[in-house]
C-alpha cells in the first residue's frame, strides 16, 4: 500500500549533518517516513531526501487527499457528480482513510 503525504516547512532549516535536508519556509515536502518518536521526519524535496525536525513542518492533509484522488485517475475535485444509489456521504477523515486502504 502506498500513501502519498506532504508537509509544509514552517521555518528555514540548515542541515547540521549529511543525513539532514535543507528546507526553506513554505517548501512543500513529500513525507518518506514519519516521526518515529525521535522528533525527526524523513522527507524529499527536488530529488533530495533527508531528515528535518518534525516541529519545523506542518502536516498537509488536503495535499495528501488530493494526491490520493489523482492516483485514482480523477483529475479534478470539481468534476460533474456521478449519480450513485444508496450513497453514504463520507467525512473528510473517512474518505482519506478509504483512499489509504485502496492505494
Amino acid at each position: 500500500m502506498t500513501t502519498v503525504s506532504t508537509c509544509t516547512a514552517l521555518y528555514n532549516y540548515t542541515p547540521q549533518t549529511d543525513d539532514e535536508l535543507l528546507m526553506n519556509a513554505g517548501d512543500i515536502l513529500k513525507v518518506v517516513e514519519g516521526d518515529d518518536g525521535t522528533g525527526w521526519i524523513k522527507v524529499s524535496l527536488n530529488d533530495r531526501t533527508g531528515l528535518v525536525p518534525a516541529s519545523y513542518v506542518t502536516n498537509d492533509r488536503r495535499n495528501s487527499f488530493t494526491a490520493g484522488i489523482s492516483k485514482l485517475g480523477i483529475s479534478s475535485m470539481n468534476q460533474t457528480p456521478v449519480t450513485v444509489q444508496n450513497c453514504t456521504y463520507l467525512s473528510y477523515e473517512e474518505a482519506e482513510a478509504l483512499l489509504t486502504c485502496i492505494m
